[in-house]
């Protein structure tokens, strides 16, 4: 249990992929998966879903947390090796006290020297406004995304979060999403429990059900599967 759950993944192309999961974690590899570089982070939360929209990555997972990923900055990877140093200097003392106490002799762990990936990033919180788990990131047309997860739909775009309205006699309050998908147009869709699907419009902000596969006429239950009505 000390290896993380891995619950999204994003192909950005043919040899770039970010991988997120339980414990913050955020993975990525720039040339096919030869290497595989975890992103340094101090957020516990559990990462769910990720996705990415114009030059940046975003990730939304437990407890209504988002992030967007941006490369790091020669400056910003100066200061994360200067902390990982730090890091490894701690542990070291620690180790040797530890020896110490036990009248035994140190003795240094061997550590692989690994290379460089060529981009590492850096994990910008955003304030979401809300503690609700989010499940899914769906890109959008215009490099934002659309958030999904229990009892919220939202907009993001870096540090711009729109609320997404649901219709007037829709109980958003009982609703979990799952799922979510976006079209070029502006036209987002979420789905979600008790066969749930909802259509929503990023150019008008509202969202309301579209349909629902538990109470559709056109659906019966036959054995283990579900089939259409007329045959």
């Amino acid at each position: 249990r000390d290896l993380p759950r891995l619950h999204g993944v994003y192909a950005k192309d043919r040899s770039t992929a970010i991988v997120v999961g339980e414990f913050g974690t955020v993975i990525h590899t720039e040339n096919g998966g030869e290497l595989w570089l975890v992103t340094p982070s101090d957020i516990g939360v559990t990462w769910l879903a990720v996705d990415g929209a114009g030059g940046s990555i975003y990730v939304a997972g437990s407890d209504g947390s988002a992030a967007y990923l941006t490369p790091a900055t020669d400056e910003q990877r100066l200061e994360m090796d200067r902390a990982a140093a730090e890091a490894a200097e701690k542990a070291e003392q620690k180790a040797r006290k530890k020896a110490k106490r036990r009248k035994k002799k140190y003795v240094p762990p061997k550590v692989e020297v690994l290379p460089r990936a060529d981009i590492e990033y850096i994990v910008n919180l955003v304030d979401t406004g809300t503690t609700e788990h989010l499940f899914d990131v769906a890109t959008l047309h215009d490099d934002s995304v659309i958030v999904v997860g229990r009892s919220v739909v939202f907009r993001l775009s870096q540090n711009a979060v729109e609320p997404m309205a649901p219709a007037a006699d829709f109980p958003l309050a009982y609703v979990w999403f799952g799922g979510a998908a976006a079209s070029p147009s502006g036209a987002f869709w979420g789905v979600g429990i008790r066969g749930l699907v909802v259509r929503g419009n990023t150019r008008t902000s509202d969202f309301a059900p579209a349909f629902n596969l538990g109470s559709s006429d056109n659906i019966t239950l036959v054995t283990n599967r579900w089939a259409s009505s007329n045959g």
